[in-house]
């Protein structure tokens, strides 16, 4: 668990952890998932009673299920997120670090981890919402979507791209 050194205060452990950007990204997720939410429950009445629940690599529709199916994504989104997030801040000793651990990198490792899960967090909240904007597009319209590949793979890239961007940061402030 981290401490502080002596003669500084809890507050000032605080600031250094959760500067004013972390607290603005978490603000951003919640408010995403608000609207996420606010949004499927506006489309959800107009919606088939079978929608696409599955799609194949090139995008193509290769399973179907009930329109309840459809918060099943913001349920996965809200898990991750929570475990995501909450776990390092419960028990940050549980968490897997690139790097061995010492007294003089524990709070940047950790702050950096944060930062890492934040954005990952986010890019996964994204990721998911985009899927759940196309099935209704493709619930309504019936048509299959060109789209879908390169919408996923326009968030996977920036996803894999912000890990290697941990790893070479955790690894230079070792």
């Amino acid at each position: 668990m981290l401490c502080c050194a002596p003669g500084h205060d809890p507050a000032s452990l605080y600031q250094y952890l959760w500067p004013m950007s972390m607290r603005i990204l978490y603000l951003v997720i919640a408010v995403w998932f608000v609207a996420w939410i606010t949004w499927l429950l506006s489309v959800y009445a107009g919606l088939p009673d079978i929608i696409p629940t599955h799609f194949n690599a090139a995008g193509e529709v290769d399973g179907h299920g009930g329109k309840g199916f459809l918060w099943t994504l913001p349920g996965i989104a809200l898990f991750t997120v929570l475990v995501t997030l909450g776990l390092p801040q419960a028990a940050p000793s549980l968490i897997n670090y690139p790097i061995k651990l010492t007294e003089e990198n524990r709070e940047r490792q950790y702050r950096l981890m944060m930062q890492f899960l934040s954005v990952l967090s986010l890019i996964m909240m994204a990721l998911f919402t985009y899927i759940s904007w196309i099935t209704v597009r493709i619930a309504r319209s019936g048509e299959a979507n060109e789209d879908l590949g390169l919408g996923v793979w326009a968030l996977l890239v920036p996803m894999f791209g912000w890990i290697f961007v941990y790893l070479y940061r955790s690894w230079s402030v070792k």
